[in-house]
């Protein structure tokens, strides 16, 4: 399995707002653990000293239906074909990792098209970054958290520069599987709302399971959704040929 994810006990989640007013929405219970596992890094993992006070975990710590979604919305790009010059970019990472570092007016132009392929995760401390690349029969997973450090400290755990492959197919179905599993496990909360489970605040099972289908069709809408580039390839190549051209 590639993404992991544990929700937090339901009775520990914090209500949002002030009382009266406070709610748990349907995303806000979705509060929990996550990381991935490339088999050659665990990505999204803090390094051990960086552990939760609370739950004595590393792993980033957030509403998982933000992560699936910011994952997921990069499904689209990840499994388009690239054109031949950027996948062979793509299939030297280092040397193209270091390429990005370059500061120069062509950068946005030069690596949009890796943005799209990177799915956004400012909401962490030292944002990790990693993107998904389409190789032909196979799905590489590039992360570059160099420089990425939390009061000076080296903050993932991951080796600093990496990549990770895995089969076209198996990445589709680990993708389509996320979203699943999430929302089986949200089915299976909200089920035991509606049968007693005690939150800190007063929940309407039935308001859950509205605000669960629009959930439904925005994950699953992402694995269906066809991919519109926001770039052009051509002036993106150019661009990259000036970088190297430095």
């Amino acid at each position: 399995m590639l993404f992991h994810f544990e929700l937090h006990p339901i009775e520990q989640i914090e209500p949002w707002g002030d009382p009266p007013k406070q709610t748990l929405s349907w995303f806000a219970l979705t509060d929990g653990l996550f990381h991935i596992d490339t088999g050659s890094g665990t990505l999204c993992r803090y390094v051990s000293k960086l552990a939760d006070e609370d739950t004595g975990s590393c792993d980033v710590d957030y509403q998982i239906a933000a992560i699936a979604g910011d994952v997921l919305a990069s499904f689209p790009a990840a499994i388009a074909p690239l054109p031949t010059w950027a996948r062979v970019l793509a299939e030297d990472w280092p040397a193209l990792a270091d390429l990005r570092k370059q500061d120069h007016e062509d950068h946005y132009e030069a690596f949009r098209w890796i943005g799209e392929r990177s799915p956004w995760l400012s909401y962490f401390l030292a944002t990790p970054r990693f993107s998904f690349f389409n190789l032909g029969d196979e799905i590489a997973i590039h992360w570059d958290n160099r420089d990425l450090e939390i009061d000076g400290e080296i903050a993932w755990e991951a080796p600093l520069l990496g990549s990770a492959r895995l089969p076209f197919d198996e990445f589709v179905a680990e993708c389509h599987g996320f979203a699943e599993r999430l929302l089986e496990a949200m089915t299976r909360r909200v089920d035991g709302i509606e049968a007693g489970a005690k939150a800190k605040i007063e929940l309407d099972a039935n308001d859950l399971r509205r605000q669960q289908v629009k959930w439904e069709d925005r994950l699953r809408g992402y694995l269906t959704a066809k991919y519109e580039p926001d770039i052009e390839w051509d002036k993106a190549a150019e661009a990259i040929e000036k970088l190297r051209g430095r």
